[in-house]
């Protein structure tokens, strides 16, 4: 195994360790005014991307004004003195064929953007401007802080919004933990105008004592030189104020996040769910050392003797997650999260228990340096071997992991393993044993006895003090018996080497086999040569989908497969490699990816156990209430989600409701699951991409590992389930369903309307690339008046659809302050003013931009072997193996006129079309109930399948040649 290292020096003199094979150049560089920088050099990209970190989050908002610098990061964005304009900033990025965006977290904000590459340099002046002069315009506040309090209306029912926001109640409220970052109405403008504060300028001061240069780490990832990209920053940035402003930390380092008394809470959920959340406060961790992935690998290992292990087996759990949730300048927190069964949330003590006496085994056991060399290893192997990062990922980890690490590690420092220190590790697992411990149960058993109420999120809880002498005696714990440390992992790659390159031009996949049990495509890569290989495999089996009932029964034999397979597949998955089995329509879908060297024994393991799983009836009845509770939860999701999935349902053919499987789950028995399993793998037929570091003879094993372990009959062609999509009716105001959400205290509404153009054949790129230039034209004028503008929520996304064969446009928006109806007819209103003000009108140059943007997309390589073989799979699965689309479209966008699209949008979408098509889904929060809404025009769904039923259905189309009409 060869793991010398890739060391580039800058012009500084700056060793960057940087994988194996990354090609980019780099350069690490601290402006005079203390902003530091870190310039990538990609000359394959044809986009570029930039973040800006400051280190300044919501831990430095005032006492009294909770959310300001959340509040501030919105802001930035809305106008600058020299780009006043409010949608200036994203407009410029959009017509370019970009977007940004920005977060804010506890000590940090980070604002990003990509564009292309030929409007970089104007794109990052517009950028720069945002930490130079923002006006904070008295207009745009006053409207912004509407956007703020959406955001934080979409997340009020979010079970791990209300946890994290619960966990910081239980803090010293002297400590910037027990802070409502996120902030709302109340928070930022209601409280404060009783009290006389003018929250603009409380605005500009947070800005002014806060936003300096000295406080800034910047990323850019582009195409250029570093020569120009150099001369290009110091151009842009060098006027940012240095204020010689002191990290935020500390401020508050010497304060106490909790009291001393361990404590445990019981907090109740919105969904029906049970966790159990062990948390423990300690001193920040050392990158060096990785002490904290190292325990959480010993800690959260799922191979046989572990944690995980034996509570499954008690059947008191599902999972079993544990990192480092929390790594900040002065504490960290360490958390294990367990997924509990509804036997599991009766001994939840009993669970925390078994915790601490696996961490003396460990203490005792685990604090040993093979192990850790393994994680070192590994860990050196995945950085080395990565996948390229796509560029604005890369450039906002980097900005925004910058202050924490020396510059030669700014790209390496959080991944790789640099030092043992054994000392170090053995006085971690002391002061984690010897600590307060943090118990945190979310359950609804019981919930009538929390009796106390989160402020920000009206969460019920309860919580008490621990008794000392139980947390003594959890610490004294010996460990079970049947518990033991990590064995050496046999998966390790030993053969790291790529096979000689296919010739050049062997872009597309040869199919390699085709009779009527398999059909095989191979594709050797010729572009990224890493030593990994992906392996996609659909297994067919009409029975899978032919009922919601044996949908369901499916769903459980995958569910328990997954299940049993965890313990097994653990140390593969460790070591680079990594299998899926999942639904997919008409059959089961198969993936693996990872290290080509040991992927065939994968493989192998888990086609083995997919040939002979027999079901456990323990862990039956575990599975199959946590999928009821799947179901049950599903409505409980975010009423936009809910509009998206109504939608598919609707055009989708065959496609079950999931309240048939509510239904079905109830009523499956133990002895149907066992007589279903081996009808699901009795008549199969299978669909096979090779793709990768694997040559023929490597696809000849994987074949042959199917062919040996998974006997079946083939079934006909006429068997294999093909979905279709419906035609929507011609209708001027469409048609319309309305529903309401099932959670009571759900305040949000959402509209989906979705305009079908019509189905195209697979090489109809002309009629896609219209659609797609529309739909990059509507988008910055939708999301500026509809959100900025009109505040009508934060959840504002229009975008081309695209199901099967048939394209189409669709706007969604979600809103806490305006009915369905009202949000409707503002999408209509935006509509008309788009055609009559923007589209009709628009500038011949400034058309061009959109579509340069588009093509410039087009053009660039896919930075994912992974991305690749999706691509290729996708079109093997639809059956149209157009594998050049990308380079097809790129072209043919060259061919679209300005004509083209203001003629599809006055065919398909304007008000007075003739050939509209429109279809409404509006789904009803408690501030606009259904009975409430005025008559309208179109056409109202009173039964979903009755009117699924009544609809006409597009043709399939798999190739040009090949119509398949359906009646």
């Amino acid at each position: 195994m060869d793991l010398s290292r890739n060391d580039k020096f800058d012009s500084s003199g700056v060793s960057l360790r940087i994988s194996k094979l990354d090609t980019r150049e780099y350069r690490a560089l601290v402006l005079e005014n203390g902003i530091k920088v870190l310039l990538v050099s990609d000359v394959e990209l044809h986009n570029a991307s930039a973040s800006m970190n400051v280190a300044v989050g919501s831990y430095s908002d005032p006492a009294d004004l909770p959310g300001l610098a959340h509040f501030c990061e919105h802001m930035l964005f809305l106008g600058t003195e020299k780009y006043p304009a409010e949608d200036s900033y994203k407009r410029f990025l959009r017509e370019n064929g970009g977007d940004g965006n920005a977060y804010t977290v506890m000590e940090d904000t980070n604002y990003y953007f990509w564009v292309t590459a030929g409007a970089f340099h104007e794109a990052l002046d517009r950028f720069a401007q945002f930490f130079i002069t923002p006006l904070f315009t008295l207009s745009a506040t006053e409207r912004e802080i509407n956007a703020v309090d959406s955001e934080h209306h979409m997340n009020l029912q979010s079970d791990a919004q209300r946890a994290f926001r619960l966990h910081a109640n239980f803090a010293s409220h002297d400590h910037p933990f027990s802070k409502f970052g996120p902030g709302n109405k109340t928070s930022l403008w209601d409280r404060p105008r009783q009290k006389g504060i003018s929250v603009r300028n409380e605005l500009l001061r947070f800005y002014k004592e806060n936003y300096s240069s000295n406080l800034m780490s910047l990323a850019l990832v582009a195409p250029e030189g570093l020569d120009s990209l150099e001369e290009l920053v110091r151009s842009k940035f060098a006027n940012i104020e240095n204020k010689s402003i002191p990290p935020r930390s500390e401020q508050y380092e010497d304060i106490p996040i909790f009291d001393t008394r361990s404590k445990c809470a019981h907090i109740v959920p919105v969904k029906d769910k049970r966790e159990l959340l062990i948390r423990w406060v300690l001193p920040p961790f050392d990158y060096r050392f990785k002490t904290d992935q190292f325990i959480a690998h010993l800690i959260g290992h799922e191979g046989k003797g572990c944690l995980q292990s034996l509570l499954v087996a008690r059947h008191w759990a599902n999972e079993l997650l544990v990192r480092t949730s929390v790594n900040l300048d002065h504490f960290s927190l360490l958390d294990v999260s367990i997924e509990l069964s509804q036997d599991g949330e009766n001994h939840y003590l009993e669970i925390v228990q078994l915790v601490y006496g696996y961490l003396n085994l460990i203490k005792t056991h685990g604090v040993n340096r093979n192990l850790w060399e393994e994680c070192k290893i590994m860990a050196e192997v995945a950085f080395d071997y990565q996948e390229k990062e796509d560029r604005t990922t890369l450039a906002t980890r980097l900005a925004g992991t910058m202050r924490k690490y020396p510059a030669e590690h700014y790209v390496c420092g959080p991944l790789l393993y640099f030092e043992f220190d054994e000392d170090n590790i053995y006085k971690t697992m002391e002061s984690l044993i010897a600590s307060p411990v943090y118990v945190f149960l979310t359950s609804k058993l019981g919930e009538e006895e929390c009796n106390s109420v989160e402020e920000w999120y009206n969460t019920s809880y309860s919580a008490k003090n621990l008794e000392e002498e139980l947390v003594e005696e959890w610490r004294r714990s010996s460990w079970d018996e049947n518990l033991n440390i990590p064995p050496p992992n046999e998966f390790l790659p030993a053969d790291l080497s790529v096979l000689e390159a296919p010739k050049p031009g062997t872009e597309s996949p040869e199919l390699v086999r085709d009779d009527e049990s398999y059909r095989i495509h191979h594709l050797m890569d010729n572009q990224f040569r890493l030593p990994k290989t992906n392996l996609m495999v659909f297994i067919e089996s009409p029975c899978v989908y032919s009922s919601p009932r044996m949908f369901v029964l499916s769903s459980l034999f995958i569910s328990m497969l997954n299940d049993d397979l965890k313990e097994s597949t653990y140390d593969s998955r460790i070591a680079g490699l990594r299998h899926v089995i999942a639904h997919g329509t008409g059959g089961i879908l198969l993936m693996f990816e990872g290290f080509s060297h040991r992927l065939e024994k994968l493989v192998s393991l888990v086609v083995q156990r997919i040939a002979s799983f027999k079901p456990d009836m323990g862990r039956y009845e575990v599975m199959r209430e946590s999928l009821k509770e799947q179901y049950n939860n599903f409505h409980k999701e975010q009423p936009y989600q809910l509009a998206m999935y109504t939608l598919g349902y609707l055009l989708e053919h065959p496609r079950w409701h999931i309240n048939a499987y509510k239904k079905e789950i109830s009523q499956i028995s133990f002895a149907e699951l066992e007589e279903s399993i081996p009808r699901m793998r009795s008549e199969l037929f299978i669909e096979m991409l090779a793709h990768g570091n694997i040559d023929a003879k490597g696809v000849d094993g994987m074949i042959s590992v199917f062919e040996r372990k998974l006997k079946f009959r083939p079934i006909c062609r006429a068997e294999r389930l093909r979905q279709v999509i419906s035609e929507l009716q011609v209708s001027p105001e469409g048609s319309l369903y309305r529903t309401a959400v099932s959670n009571p205290d759900e305040s949000n509404s959402a509209v989906l309307v979705y305009f079908e153009f019509g189905s195209i054949s697979p090489r109809n790129f002309q009629a896609a690339c219209v659609a797609g230039v529309l739909a990059q034209m509507i988008r910055e004028p939708c999301s500026n008046q509809l959100r900025t503008v009109e505040q009508l929520g934060y959840v504002v996304h229009s975008s081309m659809t695209k199901y099967n064969n048939v394209i189409g446009l669709q706007f969604i928006v979600q809103s806490p302050t305006s009915s369905p109806q009202t949000v409707n007819d503002r999408i209509e209103a935006f509509l008309k003013t788009f055609e009559e003000l923007v589209l009709k009108p628009m500038p011949h140059e400034q058309f061009k931009k959109y579509v340069e943007g588009l093509r410039t997309f087009k053009r660039e390589k896919d930075g994912k072997l992974s991305i690749l073989t999706s691509r290729i799979w996708t079109e093997i699965l639809n059956e149209t193996f157009v594998y050049d689309r990308k380079q097809a479209e790129e072209k043919a966008l060259q061919q679209v006129t300005h004509e083209n699209v203001v003629d599809l949008f006055r065919r398909r979408v304007s008000r007075n079309a003739g050939e509209r098509r429109k279809l409404s889904v509006h789904v009803h929060g408690n501030q606009h109930p259904v009975e409430n809404e005025l008559e309208t025009s179109a056409t109202v769904i009173a039964d979903l399948d009755l009117f699924k039923s009544k609809l006409h259905l597009h043709p399939r189309i798999v190739s040009d040649d090949d119509i398949v009409a359906v009646a």
